[in-house]
């Protein structure tokens, strides 16, 4: 045909008159085709795109090329000569493949919607080129009309029957009566049969609608009585035209061997018909001959546009501004009679109004001819208050104020001697508490794509393991320092090692994070408010669950049992000032409890201020976190700096004294327990005495290697049936062991004045 199209265009005296056109083959078969009945041509990948280069390197002569490559390998050869300045041309393309955004794609399909008054539909998808490109155009035309899409559900081309099983749910879920169906012609084709074969479609309130796919792939003609009831949008244009008729007649007379009815024969002849016509353009507009259009200059689709040619697959042939063919729609629905399909209306070329084609109607399944109401309700999207979105963003901007205040008073405020002593992995605890309140933010924001789900679990993940791995390592290190009794030689290579180890904990997330954001099947569904008026759009995990989903969760279990351990060891250091375990504690049990609460509210997953209720929990999980691990301590250095400053100012007027506790035997033994620890106890031994600082008074026992003080003020005594008196704080317990009871009352009679 395309051969034909030459000889058409060299017997002309009105295209490129005086020019001789020739034609080279060129096929990825390896045996030579009839140049007789042309070549057809198989639909090439990798082959045509060396051939596409080979072209462009070694037949310098050439400057045109009409293909006859199917949707998806017509793209590469496509891109590689346009960009050569080599007009290309595919007789056999099904799809848009090369429009962008499938440009006004979806708009078709509007007009058929708004016939019918539908409101509200779910899409379904495959994760193709074609699938994906369909898909954005539907959805973008869609919500610029006012369509509701309830359900939009991604599969591979290849899915198991858990996703199927999914996406048959989630349509039944968010009661989607028209689904419409993108992917290649064995996609669809499965996929209606599942469809059918699962009974969504036996009550006849529901509707398939597919597209761009006319090749539906079913195994025998019993099966094909599945097709019954879908509905179908093909671009307009099957060669029955008047020169159409007259070119087919001709055609014979000339390859009398050929069948006219073989696929893509009108395109074929129209593609060469108009890019001829285009070099006649140049030509003209030009002023050169033959020999000087092999330059490949001033080469561009706008050549081959408004070109006037009354085609043989569609009159007129006309271009629109991306280089695609410009086509109306034809809307056909399928007998059930193998692949027959009957047109019922035809949508303009601009996607704005339908016609009814020869009073026919569509026929729906069980035969009815009056389309299927669209769902129970028209749902609305859910549009949460300005106020839950004020507490929000409130709730994020004042733990971010936090953490700034808590960097500028570690770093600007707190005196030298102190700053000096902050680990750095402080300020790494506040970065992850921060990014816990960026979280927050992203919460709010409309899960309109898999990279913003993404994002979500990558900041929250992100938070958790810096805060988690920085107190796990920053605390098991004061631990490891408080147990030696002696001073460590080689500090710097132990505080070293600690600090490789906590940023290895935090790269080993990341890492496990990448791979199973690689390989996590999320879905961005619409689903239906309890109140049963509202859909919202979600982030949904699809099965199967990647190996890489259990071994995240897998790694942060062991993060948590690692801030477990720790706590134990925080709690063995005798040091008020260094033991942490309390603080460390809250945090461990605030986490899972905020977690656990999250999880049970996910349960009610069709309430539309579930994230509002996530937000509150992060909220307080993350700012108790930041109090207990920074600012506590950091109020209690603050609170420290201030005694000192008032101790300055009362020491010039107020003396210091002693004064010796008259006892029988000048040493006494005593046994300590922390409030905080009550694991840990210790025995020592030591003189007693009472001393004078200011308007305090002191009780210290004086120890060969340690010295314990006490402000008696501050001290209950609890008097017991022995020889024994315990005295007790806010912080610990002392138990003074005496020989005799008179021992014990001397003791006692000696305290009281001042406790």
């Amino acid at each position: 045909m395309m051969a034909y199209a030459v000889e058409t265009v060299n017997n002309s005296t009105e295209i490129l008159p005086g020019i001789t056109v020739n034609i080279k083959r060129f096929s990825g078969r390896k045996k030579r085709c009839s140049a007789d009945l042309g070549y057809f041509g198989d639909s090439g990948g990798l082959a045509s795109s060396l051939m596409a280069l080979d072209i462009i390197e070694r037949n310098t002569d050439v400057v045109g090329v009409v293909g006859a490559q199917y949707s998806t390998t017509a793209k590469g050869p496509a891109e590689i000569l346009s960009n050569n300045m080599i007009p290309y041309c595919s007789s056999t393309c099904g799809a848009p493949l090369t429009i962008p955004a499938y440009n006004g794609f979806g708009d078709q399909f509007n007009v058929l919607l708004k016939e019918w008054n539908i409101r509200q539909v779910g899409l379904v998808y495959s994760n193709t080129e074609l699938g994906r490109g369909a898909a954005s155009s539907f959805l973008d035309s869609m919500d610029r009309n006012n369509i509701a899409v309830v359900s939009q559900l991604q599969l591979n081309s290849y899915y198991s029957t858990n996703d199927l099983n999914y996406a048959l749910f989630q349509l039944e879920l968010t009661n989607a009566r028209y689904v419409v169906v993108f992917g290649n012609g064995i996609f669809t084709g499965q996929f209606i049969q599942k469809f059918r074969a699962a009974g969504m479609m036996d009550s006849g309130e529901r509707v398939l609608f597919i597209s761009a796919t006319p090749s539906i792939a079913f195994t025998s003609e019993d099966s094909a009585d599945l097709l019954s009831g879908v509905i179908i949008l093909q671009p307009k244009g099957n060669g029955d035209t008047p020169a159409g008729r007259r070119r087919t007649e001709l055609l014979q007379q000339r390859y009398p061997d050929m069948p006219v009815t073989q696929m893509g024969l009108p395109m074929a002849f129209d593609c060469v018909l108009m890019m001829l016509m285009g070099f006649h353009r140049l030509v003209m507009k030009s002023g050169i001959d033959g020999e000087q259009l092999p330059s490949r200059k001033d080469m561009n689709f706008t050549l081959f546009q408004n070109l006037g040619y009354a085609g043989l697959y569609n009159d007129p042939m006309e271009l629109d501004e991306f280089g695609d063919l410009k086509l109306g729609y034809i809307a056909y629905y399928y007998t059930g009679n193998y692949l027959n399909s009957t047109a019922f209306g035809e949508i303009d070329l601009n996607a704005t109004r339908f016609t009814p084609l020869n009073d026919v109607k569509a026929v729906f399944f069980n035969g009815s001819t009056s389309p299927p109401w669209d769902g129970k309700t028209i749902l609305q999207e859910f549009k949460p208050s300005e106020t839950s979105k004020a507490i929000v963003y409130i709730f994020s901007l004042l733990g971010l104020f936090l953490c700034i205040l808590s960097c500028w008073a570690i770093s600007g405020t707190l005196p030298r001697k102190t700053r000096r002593g902050v680990l750095w992995q402080t300020y790494y605890i506040i970065l992850g508490c921060a990014l816990g309140y960026v979280y927050i933010i992203l919460i709010r924001v409309e899960p309109s794509s898999r990279a913003i789900c993404l994002l979500r679990e990558g900041v929250l993940v992100s938070s958790f393991a810096i805060v988690f791995s920085n107190a796990i390592f920053k605390h098991a290190l004061i631990a490891y320092i408080a147990s030696r009794k002696v001073k460590l030689k080689n500090s710097r290579e132990i505080v070293l090692f600690f600090w490789t180890m906590c940023a290895a904990a935090i790269v080993l997330e990341m890492v496990i994070f990448a791979f199973y954001a690689w390989k996590v099947k999320i879905s961005i569904q619409a689903t239906s408010a309890d109140t049963g008026a509202f859909y919202f759009k979600q982030c949904v995990h699809m099965a199967p669950i990647p190996t890489t989903s259990l071994l995240l969760i897998a790694y942060n279990i062991l993060l948590y049992v690692g801030l477990l351990i720790t706590i134990f060891l925080q709690s063995r250091i005798p040091s008020i000032e260094l033991n942490e375990s309390s603080n460390l504690s809250i945090m461990a049990a605030i986490i899972p409890i905020s977690y656990f609460i999250s999880d049970s509210l996910s349960e009610h997953s069709k309430d539309p201020y579930l994230d509002f209720k996530v937000a509150i929990c992060v909220f307080i999980a993350v700012t108790t976190t930041l109090f207990v691990t920074v600012g506590k301590k950091l109020l209690e250095v603050l609170a420290a700096s201030i005694k000192n400053l008032q101790k300055k100012r009362i020491e010039g007027s107020r003396g210091f004294g002693s004064i010796p506790v008259r006892i029988c035997v000048p040493r006494v033994m005593y046994q300590m327990k922390r409030a905080n620890s009550w694991l840990h106890t210790e025995w020592r031994g030591g003189v007693c005495e009472l001393n004078t600082c200011g308007p305090k008074t002191w009780l210290s026992f004086a120890g060969i290697q340690t010295d314990d003080v006490f402000v008696l003020s501050e001290m209950r005594v609890h008097l017991k049936q022995d020889t024994s008196v315990a005295l007790s704080n806010k912080v610990c317990w002392i138990f003074v062991e005496f020989d005799s009871q008179q021992e014990r009352t001397a003791f006692i009679d000696q305290l009281k004045p001042h406790c």
